[in-house]
């Protein structure tokens, strides 16, 4: 069965997103009807997941205990759920842990569903997402900044789509862990924490200040938290964060000198392990932007994480878009990658019941269909190696780790030899067929003329597939009869190609 994220066969009425971040697990269900779109439940447990993750990568068993037993309760939540109606998605943490198949698929047989492991600028796209559709009365460029666990993410962009994005290595847990791992607070680690983060921003600050900004915005609990403080103990004149709020908030650390004795309103327990390393990260951001005043949102990852599932269902995929930009930018011959398309299409339709190639298989393929020559661009010589390279690489908006992997397995099977390792994964079989699906599209189009309309028969079996021309058509077109007695070869390993009526050579 095809296991790529399938479109449903038709909207449910519920949907759940999960962030599981590095410092808390949320999930939220929103309710799909005549209406709109409705939140209708939220669940969040502070994991501490970035606490747990050691020098060597290596995942202490102590928040893993933590991790899979949150997700075991978020799973019993879900039940009922089909599985395309659940996004789950993981972060700076998850994509930092040496052995990340090992725990990946533990967490996923707790929670019951797919776990996608996201890179640090979709985690910023989606956040961007959320903060649009939860505040509204900001018109013009916003700076929006989303201060995690493990990360931290700038996003500038405007009403309707953003732009400039960057994921930086820094967040509330991470630098709690670094600058404040006994719980003290002095003017020693202060300054360490601060010069530590500025190091991180600097590289980024020219552009982000020649872009210019009309708005700052805030997403995640750091960013709630220290406005929340701020109004509450009379910093501020409404709930945002100010560089009056934050001097108040590390003058009163300084007073106290460790966590447990702050004693700050509305300040919870769970967020005072974490809560002046987050103060640290908001401080170097205001100091090196000159930010005067910053409005907390009360979206974030979880809800883009929503509408952007709702736009997959809606037929606005982001992840189109993000395959034409890259076919644009490496030049591609859109009239062979449509001639290629169009003739997957046709074989993809004689074996998609026996083939179970149901769901986004015929998305996947046309996607393949216009990205297998991008590699062109670089070398004609192995291109489709250089192709798999750039969509394993490349900042693909809407796709997965996982996704763009499997997408790069596609690519680099689609010429020559064929083999499984190319194939490592849970849905390998799924991919396999895609591929050859591909690859005899390709082949059947290599003279790359319009005139030139190879469409056989495919009839598909368990393991061999049937190809069936007319009598006399190979004699007629000897150099397509020779290179499909070459693919023969080729996918021999792996799957039987007969090819009728067949002809000597």
């Amino acid at each position: 069965m095809f296991l790529l994220s399938e479109l449903f066969s038709k909207t449910p009425d519920r949907i759940a997103a999960l962030d599981l971040g590095s410092n808390s697990f949320h999930m939220i269900i929103a309710q799909l009807d005549n209406e709109g779109l409705r939140i209708v439940d939220r669940l969040k447990e502070p994991v501490r997941l970035g606490f747990g993750l050691q020098e060597d990568g290596q995942l202490s068993t102590e928040a893993q205990e933590r991790a899979l037993t949150c997700l075991a309760r978020f799973g019993e939540r879900l039940k009922g759920f089909p599985a395309t109606a659940v996004r789950a998605v993981g972060t700076k943490t998850l994509r930092a842990i040496e052995d990340q198949g090992a725990f990946l698929s533990l967490a996923e047989q707790s929670l019951g569903f797919n776990i996608e492991i996201i890179s640090g600028t979709e985690e910023a796209r989606l956040v961007y997402l959320g903060v649009t559709h939860g505040l509204a009365g900001f018109a013009g460029q916003r700076l929006v900044i989303d201060i995690g666990g493990g990360s931290t993410e700038l996003i500038l962009g405007n009403e309707l789509e953003d732009g400039f994005k960057e994921s930086l290595s820094m967040g509330c847990v991470s630098i709690s862990k670094k600058f404040f791992a006994l719980g003290s607070i002095n003017n020693k680690n202060i300054r360490a924490a601060l010069t530590y983060c500025r190091q991180q921003l600097e590289p980024l600050i020219p552009e982000l200040i020649n872009q210019g900004w009309d708005h700052s915005l805030g997403a995640s609990g750091t960013m709630k938290s220290v406005a929340k403080v701020i109004a509450e103990n009379g910093w501020a004149d409404e709930e945002c964060i100010t560089p009056l709020g934050l001097e108040r908030i590390i003058e009163h650390g300084l007073e106290k000198g460790q966590f447990e004795k702050l004693s700050l309103k509305s300040l919870s327990s769970d967020r005072l392990p974490v809560f002046f390393g987050g103060v640290m990260v908001v401080k170097a951001i205001f100091d090196a932007l000159k930010i005067e005043r910053l409005y907390p949102s009360p979206y974030a990852l979880r809800e883009g994480l929503i509408y952007d599932f709702i736009g997959r269902l809606s037929g606005q995929d982001i992840r189109q878009q993000s395959v034409s930009r890259l076919c644009q930018r490496f030049h591609v011959d859109q009239e062979q990658a449509t001639r290629v398309q169009q003739c997957s299409q046709f074989l993809l339709a004689q074996v998609a019941e026996n083939w179970q190639l149901q769901g986004e298989a015929e998305q996947w393929l046309d996607w393949a269909c216009q990205l297998f020559e991008i590699g062109l661009d670089i070398s004609h010589h192995q291109f489709h190696k250089h192709s798999a390279y750039i969509v394993a690489n490349s900042d693909l908006a809407g796709f997965s780790s996982a996704e763009q992997g499997q997408m790069s397995s596609i690519l680099l099977a689609s010429r020559k030899s064929f083999s499984s390792k190319y194939f490592k994964v849970d849905n390998a079989l799924g991919l396999m067929r895609l591929t050859v699906l591909l690859r005899l599209a390709i082949l059947l189009n290599r003279a790359r003329k319009p005139e030139d309309r190879h469409r056989p028969l495919l009839v598909a079996h368990e393991d061999h597939l049937q190809l069936i021309f007319s009598e006399g058509y190979l004699q007629q077109h000897p150099l397509l009869a020779a290179d499909l007695h070459q693919e023969q070869k080729w996918l021999a390993p792996q799957i039987a190609l007969q090819i009728s009526p067949d002809i000597a050579l």
